[in-house]
């Protein structure tokens, strides 16, 4: 079996856009995890990395619960 490196066509046809325009939005995500990154980074030197991955874990598991509440 050949891996392919497009995107499933159920996912295009979902969200009703471009392979290509699918692929700037795959690119925003990594930017914003390197952003992510290097933010953490900093503030993990200042207030303590353990903090910092405490707070990280508390926002990410509220945006989590959220999801099913979010307006369509």
């Amino acid at each position: 079996m050949k891996p392919s490196l497009s995107p499933p066509p159920e996912i295009i046809k979902e969200l009703g856009i471009a392979p290509t325009e699918l692929g700037a939005v795959f690119a925003a995500g990594s930017f914003g995890s390197l952003t992510g990154v290097v933010a953490q980074g900093q503030l993990g030197d200042r207030l303590g990395r353990k903090t910092v991955m405490l707070a990280a874990f508390v926002l990410i598991g509220t945006m989590l619960l959220m999801i099913p509440f979010r307006l369509p």
